[in-house]
């Protein structure tokens, strides 16, 4: 699932494909998506793009008609009658150049995205626009090109005119300082007595933060997945504490908590200075550790995809170059050796050690082999659900022990569900092994005295037999 880092790098790689392209005609929509259709037909448009968390916008822009420019150069070529040039004439009514700068306002249409499970964008050729598009821009020059939204599985939507969500709050990536003042302003929410790794998918304090970023940070932290949030997460007693930790040199934090992590993180723009971060002192050491790497880690993501061309690239395992990849990045999530689990959404999260005291009570691993990079497989051991030898024996004996007549209603139950297993057996082993044309198949119960008759089919059985072969 496309997390914040995902949709970042899908903004930087819009702006720059689609920086020298000009849009032209109405946006074309697959009729099969649910979603609205955009009335938007102008003859030439620009399109930017800005992300913040789990949603991305797309800028719509009408480009200035060359007849329109030339007009108003020719107003401002005319000499002023007046010494100073003036915008408004005596009468106090606008001149004639300030009517043509505002008939050549151009128009504006933002378009917000969000992305499901398995959105994307791609700049392909018009006529071969991939299988799963549901939304494609075209280009006004030949040869003609597509800028198209992509979703295979269709949980990704688009509005029309719509702003960010007011439920999410401030971006991990690009608002830090807003993220960890919202994050320390609310912790006394019923939110935070639920478990660490169901909380980080809230995205209404942790925006941009998904599957795979919560196990890593998690991981990192060594901070148990189900451990409640209000302990992990807490204010600090005294300003003793935030002295005790030394937040300011930003370089010796990461080299700390990612010693392992085989990209070697880059100042830049988006990594913020915490010595002007106030808000982060109010938090416990321990939950300092865990907001800073809802802020790094991902942008080492950012960093890693920014020397691929495409997303596709950075999650490949054969880098020509020799450079990490997303899989030599991740250090837990889904690794070989790790543990899993499902939370109370039935979202797994990848583990290692204690799952702690909040874990769900009789929860199985969800996958319960890894293969690893040589093949082979990690097995987990198996779950012992199956009754025992000593449990059955215990049965056995009450049923030896029970009166005669409900001892002879038990082992006619049993015969009858042995002879139509026995029947089912035969029917489906008729079906697919004959050449020749259906017949009807007939068998006889000899405990109950009860027959049964199927209609084989060379592929399949009959519907209707077999809804009523399901009923006995």
């Amino acid at each position: 699932m496309p997390e914040g880092p995902e949709l970042h790098l899908t903004s930087l790689f819009i702006n720059k494909t689609c920086k020298d392209l000009i849009f032209s005609g109405r946006i074309l929509k697959n009729p099969i998506h649910k979603c609205a259709d955009i009335d938007w037909d102008v003859p030439s448009y620009t399109i930017t793009s800005v992300s913040r968390g789990k949603e991305i916008i797309l800028q719509l822009k009408e480009c200035k008609d060359n007849r329109h420019n030339t007009e108003t150069e020719n107003v401002e070529n005319k000499k002023p009658t007046s010494k100073k040039r003036k915008n408004t004439t005596c009468n106090g009514e606008k001149s004639q150049l300030t009517k043509a700068r505002d008939s050549l306002s151009s128009s504006e249409l933002n378009i917000l995205f969000t992305f499901g499970m398995s959105g994307k964008f791609e700049l392909t050729s018009a006529n071969e626009c991939p299988k799963h598009s549901h939304l494609s821009f075209i280009t006004k020059k030949e040869p003609k090109r597509a800028l198209s939204f992509i979703d295979q599985r269709r949980f990704g939507k688009w509005y029309v005119g719509k702003s960010w969500s007011p439920d999410r709050g401030p971006c991990v990536i690009t608002e830090y300082e807003e993220f960890v003042k919202n994050l320390a302003n609310n912790l006394d929410d019923t939110v935070f007595k639920k478990p660490i790794c169901e909380v980080m998918l809230n995205q209404k304090y942790f925006n941009g933060i998904g599957n795979y970023l919560r196990a890593e940070i998690l991981y990192r932290c060594r901070i148990p997945p189900f451990e409640r949030a209000n302990t992990v997460l807490k204010l600090s007693k005294s300003n003793e504490d935030s002295e005790m930790t030394d937040v300011g040199n930003v370089g010796m934090q990461l080299k700390k908590t990612t010693a392992d992590s085989p990209v070697s993180h880059v100042k830049t723009d988006l990594l913020v200075d915490e010595q002007s971060n106030s808000h982060i002192h109010e938090l416990h050491p321990q939950s300092q550790e865990l907001v800073r790497l809802c802020h790094t880690l991902p942008l080492e993501v950012v960093q890693l995809g920014c020397t691929k061309y495409t997303l596709a690239d950075m999650y490949s395992e054969d880098n020509a170059d020799g450079s990490p990849g997303f899989n030599d990045w991740l250090q837990c999530y889904y690794k070989p050796g790790m543990k899993n689990m499902s939370d109370s959404n039935k979202r797994t999260i990848w583990f290692s050690g204690p799952a702690g005291p909040f874990a769900p009570t009789n929860s199985k691993p969800r996958i319960k082999s890894v293969k690893s990079k040589k093949g082979q497989s990690v097995k987990k051991p198996k779950d012992q659900s199956k009754k025992s030898t000593d449990e059955s024996r215990e049965s056995q004996c009450e049923i030896d022990s029970s009166p005669p007549e409900i001892k002879q209603e038990i082992q006619l139950k049993s015969d009858r569900k042995r002879s139509k297993s026995k029947i089912k057996r035969d029917i489906f082993q008729t079906a697919f092994k004959t050449d020749s044309e259906p017949t009807i198949k007939s068998r006889k119960c000899e405990k109950s005295n009860e027959t049964f008759e199927f209609k084989p089919d060379k592929a399949q059985l009959d519907m209707r037999k077999y809804q009523s072969m399901k009923k006995l």
